[in-house]
């Protein structure tokens, strides 16, 4: 048993609250989500509960954790700088005893995510895998290491289609404790037996948490029952108090204007004593007013629009690609690539893990930035691993900051909020913001660069489904081509008029997905 009491997480800086007075217990055998929009704390929960000591570079954390398992197993959205530089194998066996391994277990699980357990030998850099192999060789070795808890932040970032089923399978049939974050729609529905939601009202200034012993759905339809009659109960509330506020005026005013009139004192005297009444009446409705119901909120949806994006003619061909061998050194990915992509297209590639999507993404936009004819077209690229291109160091206004003037100011900060950036939060290193606020900036940055053709790898993956919907929406009627590598069904379905499956012999056309 896992016992979180009375958390309570502020950001040092501005002492601005993130989480207030979380309390939760997990079991063995649950499966626990987390669920919230970006800058939650979901991911900073999990590092404290492994005692990730960064966390006190920039946070005070109060609260008290009891654990009772044994042993604790940790998947993080991202891996340690100096574990990318080491080989597989010694990534692998590093703080594992191989005489204590369970190997029918790792070959199980290794078939079931498509991952080679003979690759564990290997002395092939772990920086030079995808980032699906990457998370697939993570939890390998986790699950090597035998845990009775496992915590798993995002885990199906990166994961082809198959292997996300898999893992959805391996999750729903594990007899350990999992908590889990998660954006992942179909994995929460498929596999949490318990939700942690953690939001932030009113503008992101008002913590809030709910724990629920639902399933996904049924905690989203439930929630929704809730919030409904909470909203009912509000308004009928409201029109009571506001029928017995304009009686209450109407008395007062009546009142007033016999006092103001009369001329016999004991008469005067009579209609004090009753003003005084109708007055104490006032404050008893105020009193009740203000312990009925509560208005109910919600957190703000996110906003964006591409509006300085300049339009591309449809019959426009952007980019040809005719007879590509897809290398890395002296390795042949895939051979023989033809694509040809004109001015709104919206472009959806897919393949297993290791394939080479990153690399021909990567490769493309590399490739039409050395066009000559470019003309009226601006290239932006968002990549997997966004510190790749980004400086953490910044502040969220210095990487958006070009000019330096304050009318650019301004609109920085105006398209921050937009997209749910606390005042605060806009001042703040990078190093310090979430995977989702993260990818939040490099689509600012696109919108102000107006951009207009988008490399775009893995767009959806680091965020809520409450912003996803948004996210889907703004792409779909993007005004110009988007060429994206993605597992996210939705988004497949919902954004792309043409899907691409990538094989060791070229693209093939891909009808829908299921």
């Amino acid at each position: 048993m896992l016992q979180v009491n009375n958390l309570h997480v502020y950001h040092s800086m501005d002492f601005v609250k993130i989480i207030d007075n979380l309390s939760f217990i997990i079991h063995p055998g649950e499966k626990v989500a987390i669920i919230g929009e970006e800058g939650n704390g979901k991911s900073t929960l999990l590092k404290w509960l492994v005692d990730d000591e960064s966390l006190s570079n920039y946070l005070i954390i109060e609260g008290e954790k009891i654990n009772h398992f044994s042993q604790i197993g940790y998947l993080p959205q991202q891996m340690k700088e100096e574990d990318l530089n080491l080989s597989i194998n010694k990534f692998f066996f590093s703080n594992v005893d191989p005489f204590l391994m369970d190997y029918n277990k790792m070959i199980e699980f290794g078939k079931r995510m498509g991952f080679d357990l003979d690759r564990v030998y290997s002395d092939q850099i772990v920086r030079s895998l995808s980032g699906g192999e990457k998370i697939k060789l993570s939890l390998l070795r986790l699950i090597a290491q035998e845990p009775d808890l496992i915590l798993l932040d995002e885990p199906s970032n990166d994961l082809d289609i198959d292997s996300i089923m898999g893992l959805e399978k391996f999750i729903r049939e594990c007899k350990q404790a999992i908590l889990f974050v998660s954006h992942d729609e179909s994995l929460l529905e498929s596999t949490a037996t318990s939700i942690i939601h953690l939001e932030r009202l009113l503008h992101r200034k008002d913590p809030h948490h709910t724990v629920s012993k639902f399933s996904y759905k049924d905690y989203l339809f439930h929630r929704e029952q809730s919030l409904s009659s909470q909203q009912k109960d509000y308004e009928q509330n409201e029109r009571m108090y506001a029928q017995k506020f304009a009686r209450q005026q109407k008395l007062e005013s009546a009142l007033h204007y016999r006092l103001n009139h009369t001329k016999d004192s004991t008469s005067g005297r009579l209609l004090a004593k009753k003003m005084k009444t109708v007055k104490s009446m006032a404050k008893r409705f105020e009193r009740e007013y203000q312990q009925g119901s509560q208005k109910v909120f919600s957190e703000d949806p996110i906003e964006i629009y591409f509006k300085n994006s300049i339009p591309i003619a449809k019959s426009r061909i952007i980019m040809e690609i005719r007879n590509l061998n897809l290398k890395i050194e002296d390795r042949l990915l895939v051979s023989n690539i033809n694509l040809s992509v004109q001015g709104q297209d919206k472009i959806g590639i897919i393949g297993a893990n290791g394939v080479g999507k990153s690399t021909l993404l990567k490769y493309m936009w590399f490739l039409f930035n050395q066009e000559t004819d470019r003309e009226g077209i601006i290239s932006a690229y968002m990549p997997q691993n966004y510190n790749e291109f980004i400086d953490t160091n910044l502040t969220p206004i210095q990487f958006l900051t070009k000019e330096k003037t304050s009318e650019e100011l301004t609109q920085i900060m105006t398209f921050l909020a937009s997209m749910n950036f606390m005042p605060e939060e806009m001042t703040h290193s990078i190093n310090e913001l979430s995977g989702g606020q993260r990818a939040k900036l490099f689509l600012l940055k696109m919108d102000f660069m107006g951009a207009n053709l988008l490399f775009l790898d893995e767009p959806t993956r680091n965020f809520s489904p409450n912003s996803q919907p948004e996210i889907r929406k703004v792409l779909r009627e993007f005004p110009g081509a988007i060429i994206s590598v993605s597992h996210d069904r939705l988004y497949l379905n919902e954004v792309c008029d043409q899907m691409y499956l990538l094989q060791p012999d070229g693209l093939k056309v891909f009808n829908s997905i299921g």
